[in-house]
This record gives C-alpha cells, sequence and structure tokens, in this order.
C-alpha cells in the first residue's frame, strides 16, 4: 500500500507514543554532548512528512526561561520528535521522546545535524541529547523531575546548583515571570474547587483496548468534578513510558479518551500509556485527588491518532493479512553501503530468528520470514517490513543515545471516521555502533549477559512486540538486596532494561496481550487501498503445566511415572507465580521467567523419599547446554495442598537444579499421603523441554535408571551412585566452565548401589560440567555442579 500526501504538515493535538528499550545515559554524558541545556515549557506542536514522504516528525515549540550552557538570542526554539499525525496517516516510533503542550523542565539539545527545517516556521530544528533520557520534566507537585532511570528532589535547591557545578557556569535568567517555586506554589494550592473520588471501576483494565469496552472503560464516581469541565480538568495516570511514579500522564478532559464527564461522574477510554499504579482526577483550576487504591494496567495496545476533517480521534489499528498469508513478510536488510551491516549474514540474525519462534510458537504470531532486500530506508508505508541495523542511508535520524533498538510502525485508516484503522507495516532498527548515538556491549547468546552486557534477544523480543502493536507496561523494580535493582525482569514490555537482565520467555501479560492483538474482530476497514483482512492466527504449542494446576490430586503418584516439560515455550504470571524470593531454598531473589508446575500425593508409606530422573534434556537453542555455564533448571518442592495465591508461596522446603540427564538428589522425608507441588524454571530462562521420571528409593529401583549424583552443590567430594543390579562399565569426564578437561575415569560396575566418590576439595569453586558415558559410548548423563 502506498500512500497518497495531500498536506505538507498539519497541527496534531495528540501526541504520538514513545517504544523503545533504554540503557542509561550518565548525566555527564548529556552535559558533554548537548551544546544547549535550557529550562522551558512546550507551548505549541505540529506534525510534518520528511522530504523522503517516509517518515512523520513532529516540532515541539518551547519557550525557555533559563539557560544552562549554550548561547542563544532567541526565548524560543524547536525541537524535533520522531513520529506523529498527518491526516489519516499516524507513526509511532521510540528513538527520541515525546512532548505534550504544557510540559516543563530541563532540556540536554543540539541543533540537527541534517538541519530539518520546522515547515510552520522554516527554523532548523533541535534534537534532544538521548530522547527520553535528554528531558528532565518537572512535576512541581512533588518538586522534582526525572527522566528514565533519574530522578532529581528539590529542583531550584538541588537541580540547579549541581547542573551548574558540572557544567562550571551559573544559569542565566531570560523569562523572570517564569520560576518552579511559583509553579510549585500553584500546584501545592488546597484553594478553590475540590474533587472526591469514591469509587471506580474495574479495578483491572487493558490500556488501548478502545474496541474492547468491557475491559477497557473505566468509571470514576465521586464529587466536585464539574458538570461543565475546563482549564485543567483532566484524568491523571502513571505513566508506562517514564520513571516517575506518580501519576504524571495527563487525559485532558476534551480528550478523544473521554466518554463523559460529569460533576459525579467521569467515564473514559483507558489508554495504551497508563500504567499500574496510582491515578486521579485534577478539576480546572489544577488540584488534584487520588483514587483511594491503585488501577491495575495489566497490558496495553498501541493506539492511533488520526485527524480525520479537522476532528481528532482515537483508534485501536488492527494487525492485518498484508501477504496474503494471513499476517505480514519481513525481509532482511543486506545493503553494507553508509556504514550499514548485513543484517542476513550477522552474528544477530540466529538471535533475532529465536526471539521471532517465541511470538510464533508460543502465541501464534504471523508473522513470516521473506528472505533479503538491499532496502536500507526506513518506511513504514512502502510494502517492505524490514529488519536492519541503523545506517547513513536510512532517511531518518539516527538511533539517539541510550536506545537500544526502534520499532517504526505506520498505522492509517480509511478517510472516514466510521471506518476501522490498521496497521499497513513497520520497520526494526538496531542500534549501529558505528552509527548510532553512543556504544552499547551487546551479548547475542546463546549464553546469558555478563556485568555490563544488554541481552540482544530481550531487545529483539520487545521490539517484535511492538511490531505486534504492544504497548509499553511499567512495572515497579524489585529490589533483591544485590547489586542490580532489577534482577526480575517481570514483564517483556516494560519501557526499559539494565545490564544482565534478561528475558526471552513471554509473561502472561505479553502472551494475553499479543492474543488479542491478533484475534480478528471482523472490522470494516472500507475500501481506500488498505488490507481487507486481518491477520489470522498460526500454529501454537500448547502447553498444559503452564500454571499451577487448578486440581490437585488425589491419588498417589505411581512410581515410575514420567511427565514432559517444556520450558522452551512456558511463560510466566507475576500474578500467579511465586514471588521473586519465593523460588529457592535461599530466600533471596532471583530470575522468575519461565515455569512449570506438578501437583503430586505420596502415598501411605511411614517415610518417603522421591527421587527424580531427569532424561532427554535438551536447550534451545541445542548449544546452550555445551558452551554456557549459567544455563540450567531449578527445581523446588512446595509443601501445599492447592496453588497459593501468586507472589504469596511459603518457602520451599527442597530445592535442587539440573543442566543434563541424570538422577537428582532425592527429596527426602515426605510425609504420607500428602500433596506436594513441584515448581520448575529455567536458570536465567533457559529454554529446556526435558522427562521426570518419579522413583521411590527407599524400594529397590528397576534397572537402568540413570546413578544417582550427589550432592550439588558440592564442597569437598561427589558421589555417584549407581542403581544397575548387573555388571556394566561407565565412563566419567569431567570440565570445568570453560570446558577444559579435569579428571575421568573407566569406572566398572559390579554390584547394586555401587558408590564412586570423586574429589572436589582443591577445585576452585566455580561451575563444572560433568558428562558419563556407557559401555558403548552413549552419552548418558550431561550434569552441571556447583563447587561451593
Amino acid at each position: 500500500m502506498r500512500k497518497t500526501v495531500i498536506l505538507v504538515f498539519s497541527i496534531s493535538l495528540l501526541s504520538s507514543l514513545s517504544k523503545a528499550q533504554l540503557f542509561k545515559i550518565d548525566l555527564e554524558e548529556k552535559i558533554r554532548y548537548a551544546s544547549l541545556i535550557v529550562e522551558a515549557q512546550v507551548t505549541d506542536k505540529h506534525s510534518f512528512w520528511n522530504a523522503a514522504h517516509s517518515m512523520i516528525y513532529t516540532a515541539n515549540a518551547i519557550k525557555i526561561s533559563k539557560i544552562f550552557k549554550g548561547t542563544l538570542s532567541e526565548k524560543s526554539i524547536e525541537i524535533l520528535t520522531t513520529g506523529g499525525t498527518v491526516d489519516n496517516y499516524f507513526i509511532e516510533a521510540g528513538d527520541l521522546l515525546h512532548l505534550e503542550k504544557g510540559y516543563s523542565g530541563i532540556f540536554f539539545c543540539f541543533i540537527n545535524a541534517n538541519k530539518i527545517q520546522s515547515p510552520k516556521s522554516k527554523n532548523v530544528l533541535y534534537d534532544v541529547y538521548s530522547g527520553d533520557q535528554g528531558f528532565l520534566r518537572y512535576d512541581a507537585e512533588h518538586n522534582l523531575a526525572f527522566a528514565p532511570f533519574v530522578q532529581y528532589d528539590r529542583i531550584e535547591a538541588r537541580l540547579y546548583p549541581l547542573l551548574e557545578a558540572k557544567i562550571g557556569k551559573r544559569l542565566q535568567i531570560v523569562d523572570a515571570d517564569y520560576s518552579v517555586s511559583k509553579e510549585i506554589h500553584q500546584t501545592q494550592s488546597t484553594s478553590g474547587v475540590q474533587a472526591l473520588i469514591n469509587s471506580f471501576s474495574p479495578a483491572s483494565v487493558t490500556g488501548g483496548t478502545l474496541n474492547n469496552p468491557s475491559e477497557n472503560v473505566l468509571t470514576i464516581n465521586g464529587s466536585g468534578f464539574s458538570d461543565i469541565p475546563s482549564g485543567q480538568s483532566g484524568v491523571r495516570f502513571k505513566d508506562a513510558n517514564d520513571f516517575n511514579v506518580n501519576p504524571d500522564y495527563d487525559v485532558p478532559y476534551n480528550s478523544p479518551y473521554i466518554i463523559s464527564w460529569a460533576d459525579n461522574k467521569i467515564v473514559l477510554r483507558v489508554p495504551a500509556r497508563a500504567a499500574t499504579g496510582r491515578f486521579g482526577v485534577r478539576v480546572s483550576n489544577g488540584n488534584f485527588t487520588n483514587a483511594g487504591s491503585d488501577l491495575n494496567v495489566f497490558y496495553g495496545v498501541l493506539n492511533g491518532e488520526f485527524l480525520i476533517s479537522g476532528e481528532n480521534i482515537i483508534k485501536e489499528p488492527r494487525l492485518m493479512n498484508t501477504n496474503g498469508s494471513g499476517g505480514y513478510l519481513l525481509l532482511y536488510s543486506t545493503n553494507t553501503a553508509g556504514n550499514g551491516v548485513n543484517f542476513s549474514t550477522s552474528d544477530i540474525r540466529p538471535t533475532f530468528e529465536r526471539a521471532l519462534s517465541t511470538w510464533k510458537e508460543v502465541a501464534g504470531a504471523n508473522l513470516q520470514l521473506a528472505g533479503n532486500t538491499n532496502i536500507q530506508d526506513v518506511d513504514p508505508y512502502d510494502d517492505n517490513n524490514v529488519v536492519m541495523f541503523d545506517n547513513d542511508n536510512s532517511t531518518i535520524e539516527h538511533l539517539s543515545a541510550g536506545v537500544l533498538a526502534t520499532t517504526y510502525s505506520g498505522f492509517s485508516m480509511c478517510n472516514d471516521k466510521i471506518f476501522a484503522a490498521q496497521k499497513p507495516g513497520f520497520d526494526i532498527v538496531v542500534r549501529n555502533n558505528n552509527v548510532s548515538g553512543g556504544v552499547v556491549e551487546f551479548t547475542n547468546g546463546p549464553c546469558f549477559p555478563e556485568q555490563g552486557q544488554v541481552d540482544m534477544e530481550m531487545v529483539l523480543l520487545h521490539e517484535l512486540g511492538h511490531a505486534l502493536n504492544l504497548a509499553h507496561v511499567n512495572d515497579d523494580y524489585e529490589n533483591s538486596g544485590t547489586n542490580y535493582t532489577t534482577i526480575n525482569p517481570g514483564k517483556v514490555m516494560h519501557y526499559s532494561l539494565l545490564d544482565y537482565a534478561n528475558r526471552r520467555s513471554l509473561d502472561a501479560a505479553a502472551y494475553q496481550s499479543v492474543l488479542y492483538a491478533i484475534k480478528p474482530q471482523g472490522n470494516v476497514y472500507g475500501v481506500c487501498g488498505l488490507s481487507p483482512s486481518e491477520m489470522t492466527q498460526g500454529f501454537v504449542s500448547l502447553i498444559n503445566n503452564d500454571e499451577c494446576p487448578a486440581d490437585f490430586p488425589s491419588t498417589a503418584i505411581v512410581d515410575g511415572t514420567t511427565v514432559a516439560f517444556d520450558l522452551v515455550h512456558t511463560t510466566s504470571n507475576k500474578l500467579a507465580d511465586p514471588e521473586f524470593t519465593q523460588v529457592n531454598c535461599n530466600n533471596n531473589g532471583t530470575f522468575v521467567t519461565n515455569n512449570a508446575y506438578f501437583a503430586f500425593q505420596t502415598d501411605t508409606a511411614v517415610s518417603q523419599s522421591i527421587a527424580l530422573t531427569i532424561s532427554a534434556y535438551t536447550t534451545t537453542p541445542s548449544n546452550l547446554v555445551d558452551v554456557c555455564s549459567t544455563q540450567g533448571v531449578r527445581v523446588a518442592l512446595y509443601d501445599v495442598f492447592s496453588c497459593p495465591e501468586g507472589g504469596n508461596f511459603p518457602p520451599p522446603i527442597q530445592c535442587n537444579s539440573f543442566a543434563g540427564n541424570g538422577t537428582l538428589l532425592p527429596f527426602a522425608g515426605l510425609v504420607p499421603n500428602h500433596k506436594y507441588l513441584l515448581y520448575f524454571d529455567g536458570l536465567r530462562n533457559t529454554k529446556a523441554s526435558f522427562n521426570i521420571t518419579f522413583n521411590g528409593t527407599d524400594s529397590n529401583p528397576d534397572d537402568g535408571i540413570l546413578p544417582l549424583i550427589y550432592p550439588n552443590p558440592v564442597h569437598n567430594t561427589l558421589f555417584i551412585k549407581f542403581n544397575e543390579s548387573a555388571a556394566t562399565q561407565y565412563q566419567y569426564t569431567l570440565y570445568d566452565a570453560r570446558g577444559r578437561f579435569v579428571s575421568g575415569e573407566i569406572i566398572q560396575v559390579t554390584q547394586a548401589n555401587q558408590i564412586l566418590s570423586i574429589p572436589f576439595g582443591r577445585l576452585a569453586s566455580g561451575v563444572y560440567f560433568l558428562r558419563m558415558a556407557d559401555a558403548n559410548g552413549k552419552i548418558v548423563v550431561k550434569q552441571k555442579l556447583i563447587k561451593q
């Protein structure tokens, strides 16, 4: 579908959404690369096509009150952001920040490298260094300034002197009529109209799902809202795109999201940018009242904002059948001109395809690889959905410092508001350290990131979520007391990520939102050159034990029972799973990313001891088991008779881990005729498939059961107990984490329950790998060991 551009620019009263994954940029770097640092307020904005008609930009006029760095004769400038609305076209992008009229704060600016001019004023536009992170937005009510990853309290008393000290000069006052203290005083005034929120419903919603009002429409009951709203009246949510824990995303009273407004009741559609947390109502004089409890926003899907016959409207664009096979075709850019990189031959390609397989196999997302292309420019309307590295020929701005990758989504609709909107296409751009702002150390896999590294598979999984119309979420950070604040990445679509974290499996919010996004709705799209039919779901790998079972068994587990587990396609669910401090026997924080459950009941024997034999252990990718020291599966045993509430599990009574075939150290001392719950999860998101066989080791096991290897972790001595009753032969080989030979031996097994001891006392602490082969040379055990 090719677009027909009618107007060069138009006024947009609504903003584009900012969607990208971010990594932290320090204040010193922002100061160093910004030629102009100013305090200012956004006064106007308008959107326009670039010269190539491939991208929509927005020019944001800001009125300057103070200058911290640089010189400027004007009292206002215009800042360029990517994305926006021109008539019935809307582009959502995430390489730069988004701005709203009325926003105030400190901007770290520099002249646009391509000297792009505002079509309205003809002025050369400014960029903001590091995008969202280069705008410290003021929250006057709480006297703080914030951006992703940072927050500064007491703006005039602390932030001003901090900037002056680091820049090495005193600030220059441009507009003496504006001061932060005055704005703080106005927002904290308790005089005038006051409102009260009595209740709201529902307590849990989904953001942006405009076509599903039962889960999207929020009703707020109270008093003092005014039957004729004006001024600053609106509903304010916590923002899914920023760091601030306070509500700071306003839906004005005259927004298309508002359905009705009366003195005692407000009814509105919850936008995609609303996040779980506090929310409330602002009245005309700016006074704000919080609701008595948090609103839960389970997930969000992207919205499109359009200007149809002079009217601003919002729509929920749908995924379409653009390729005649139910979805979208993806192309790899192979062009290396302009500092480009051939995506098809890069080491990121297999990483991208693993992330793609996750969306396809777990949820049925209909995205199909279709070969290569020479295209380097970004144009979400050109019928080519290109995956590429950032380059000098893309015809758009480079990815800014702090941005890992960006998905540029094009939305459109026929020029009549009765029709539904859709997504004609998208392009995914991955940062290229040769041209993108800043430098990032990625790990492309299969192993997991080390400190200081960013997991590329997690980045690409997130960007493909945007390609599938998923919006950001904003979970609270979880602190385990380690050096890393967010060791548990709660959701795939969180707006930012930190180094060392990894998330390669879907969480429940991402899973449910993509199922919603790809389910056909039978909408009417009109006849104007757009796709006539919606996306259809592809094949899905169904997992029966992904969630804690609703019913626990009432009969004892039969010795020899085998259960299959597939952690490649399982998800996690923060609303139903154990809290991240409740999944290991140390009770400290750890990753919770992909897990599965199995409930069983013991028999009537006086004392119970159950061993789990692991067989058919494989990983995705297959070489993960051989080359990565941090891979494996955790198993925890809970003494519960039914599923606990999510986040409220008791401490596990016994724990273990494995990274290959073998028999685990038995769960001993179990109560007869008692119910238990087994929990499995991938260590640092290991995707593994395996079978477990239940063996009551208090009795003689059947022949052929694999050796029992214990303890793990090991201190001084590792023991291998052989269960064969007939004579046989094994050979073991022990390697360190780098694959270097440590020890090995051929063992002649001549009697049942024969035990071999392997000394570990002189070995350094760390990870080791044990392999055992039978008499025919077949590998029967691959076991990761931890030496403490």
